[in-house]
């Protein structure tokens, strides 16, 4: 479904990714091409300008989808400490990313959370989160085992001990039944693709899959 979508990379766009700190290693990149994800080389040009990029026929997909980011949402995120520049708004907005009131007000009460020391972390590599939106994220948490740990590390995306140890509390992980509930929305995960996600211990627990069914998610 990706593919058909147009994501995809390719080995510039590669390139681009390592050289940026973002390594993606050969089976990596095979594991990707056979989930079908794919950057088209005008997706990699438009990341280099921005930073972020899909193709025309991903955008008609995801506008259809309904992804979106609305001014109040960019007013949230600001306030998070999640700022995105008016010159991205624009992208996204011409991509078809947004987020309705509805969805705003939902991720108000989910959140997402970081402890100090990966805030700190964050903040020096130029990703900076606010007071308020750590204590929003740290109500939630998110997690990942040491082996997804050495993995991100092999990528070039280094997690600290204790923002580790606060992933793992809480565990992201995709059941088979969240399987089928994403299959249902639209989105489809093949079964070497969700065998990996548990290798790296990429997950949505039950009681998360109840509380994201809850919100709509």
């Amino acid at each position: 479904m990706l593919r058909v979508a147009g994501l995809s990379i390719t080995d510039r766009a590669e390139r681009m990714l390592r050289e940026t700190g973002l390594y993606i290693t050969d089976s990596a990149k095979r594991m990707l091409r056979e989930t079908g994800l794919y950057i088209t080389d005008r997706a990699d040009r438009m990341l280099r300008e921005t930073g972020l990029c899909i193709t025309d026929r991903a955008e008609r997909m995801l506008r259809e989808a309904g992804l979106c980011i609305t001014d109040r949402a960019d007013r949230m995120l600001r306030e998070t400490g999640l700022c995105i520049t008016d010159r991205a708004e624009r992208m996204l907005r011409e991509a078809g990313l947004c987020i309705t009131d509805r969805a705003d007000r939902m991720l108000r009460e989910t959140g997402l959370c970081i402890t100090d020391r990966a805030e700190r972390m964050l903040r020096e590599a130029g990703l900076c989160i606010t007071d308020r939106a750590d204590r929003m994220l740290r109500e939630t948490g998110l997690c990942i085992t040491d082996r997804a740990e050495r993995m991100l590390r092999e990528a070039g995306l280094c997690i600290t001990d204790s923002a580790e140890r606060m992933l793992r509390e809480t565990g992201l992980c995709i059941t088979d039944s969240a399987e089928r509930m994403l299959r249902e929305t639209g989105l489809c995960i093949t079964d070497s693709a969700e065998r990996m996600l548990r290798e790296a211990a990429l997950c949505i627990t039950d009681s998360a899959e109840r509380k994201m069914r809850e919100t709509d998610l």
